[in-house]
């Protein structure tokens, strides 16, 4: 429902930028959003000298501080007014920019992991116009990060990108060498990469009660995250061996007993981590972080690999886009540009330092290299009701057998019936 109601506001907010009636009767659907909508709104930025005005930022998940700071030395007579987002809301973002008044929005800050919600309407701005000078920067970004960034029908890039927060796996080694399971880096990340390889090594952890595994969906998630829920066609992305073999390993760990239950953030969670009963974890590159801060008395006993499967995924990265509306977008511009440039400047600084608490391991390399290796994924306004729909299913099967196939072509039928419809729309839109 809540799907349905977005692509609702994104026809509405569409048609609210070419000038269209929403009531012609004899404008179909397809056409609202046929690849036409993907006609530039007037770029023209009378204010482009202007250097005493007002830009308004709406931010999530950034330092505001740093936002400032880059600001005022670009603009010193100039104004800034940020408004944040505590939590993430893309209907927010779209009521936000839809609203065109004096206080809406010229910049957005905003994670990643939503940009779906965004591709296909005609919010932002197109970076690839001359008045941008990507070309200029555009060495910095890896293919992926572009790819995540563009219009779903590759028209336009929306957005840029910051840096890709790598998801990883962070282990004790000490615990798995005690055991006799790869405890070097890239052997580990070797014996993980077959669901079969992983169950071994989680079967000796359990034999000790320590846990590899938090929840029954995580390797399902993090596939999804990995390759995409839809290709570039909109066809459903969820028959393939990666998904098969994060559906093994949810049902033979769930009969196995070798999931915690246990959230990382909670009390219990954090002591089960202190404890040693929690060996495995798959955070973004900021688990460092996190384990610091939950056991500092464990230095030089985590280390940090591959995700098992052979995935490459990221999650919690932000995008800043410039909003089509804006009175200031050559101002709003050069204002990103500098925050990408800083993040840039600051990873390149860090690249080789090696960390004292992973056992002097160069993690940023690792994390690096990550990055340089994401898939190509195509976002889209659908994809969180597919990974609900299969991720519900997931959590309920209680059944000792499953039979893999079987169960992703039910779902398949279910995500059909259920989104067919706008999967339709969307395909037209890229194709048509």
């Amino acid at each position: 429902m809540i799907k349905r109601l977005t692509l609702i506001i994104f026809l509405i907010f569409s048609l609210s930028f070419i000038g269209c009636s929403f009531n012609d009767k004899n404008t179909t659907a397809d056409e609202l959003i046929s690849p036409s909508l993907s006609a530039e709104i007037p770029s023209a930025d009378e204010n482009k000298n202007a250097t005493e005005f007002t830009l308004n930022v709406l931010c999530h998940s950034y330092d505001n501080d740093k936002i400032k700071d880059i600001f005022n030395s670009l603009y010193p007579k100039a104004t800034i007014n940020i408004t944040g987002m505590d939590t993430m809301d893309a209907n927010a973002i779209i009521n936000a920019v839809a609203a065109n008044s004096e206080n809406s929005p010229d910049l957005i800050i905003y994670s990643l992991d939503y940009i779906g919600e965004f591709n296909a309407i005609n919010a932002f701005e197109n970076l690839l116009n001359d008045s941008y000078s990507f070309d200029n920067i555009k060495n910095i970004f890896p293919e992926s990060d572009i790819n995540s960034c563009m219009s779903m029908d590759k028209s336009k890039l929306i957005a840029l990108p910051f840096t890709q927060a790598s998801t990883v796996t962070y282990y004790r080694a000490d615990i798995l060498e005690e055991l006799g399971i790869p405890s070097e880096p890239e052997e580990l990340a070797l014996a993980m990469e077959t669901a079969e390889g992983w169950l071994e090594i989680a079967k000796k952890l359990k034999e000790k009660n320590i846990y590899a595994l938090q929840w029954k969906d995580a390797f399902v998630k993090l596939t999804l995250n990995s390759q995409g829920i839809f290709d570039d066609n909109m066809n459903l992305n969820i028959e393939n061996d990666k998904m098969r073999d994060a559906l093994l390993i949810a049902n033979e760990a769930y009969n196995l007993g070798l999931i915690s239950r246990l959230d990382l953030w909670t009390d219990e969670g954090r002591n089960a981590v202190r404890n040693g009963e929690i060996a495995m974890i798959h955070l973004n590159k900021w688990g460092e972080d996190y384990l610091k801060e939950t056991t500092p008395d464990t230095i030089g006993k985590w280390r940090v690999t591959r995700l098992p499967l052979g995935l490459y995924s990221s999650e919690n990265t932000n995008a800043i886009s410039i909003v089509a509306t804006s009175k200031y977008k050559t101002q709003a511009w050069k204002l990103a540009r500098a925050l990408i440039l800083d993040e840039n400047n600051y990873y390149k600084s860090i690249t080789y330092d090696k960390s004292e608490f992973l056992g002097n391991q160069a993690a940023n390399l690792l994390y690096r290299d990550i990055s340089n290796n994401l898939p190509l994924i195509n976002k889209t306004m659908l994809d969180d009701t597919v990974s609900s729909i299969l991720l519900e299913a997931v959590n309920n099967h209680t059944d000792k057998t499953l039979d893999i196939d079987n169960f992703l072509s039910s779902i398949k039928v279910k995500i059909t019936n259920q989104i067919g419809t706008e999967q339709d729309i969307l395909y037209n839109y890229i194709n048509n």
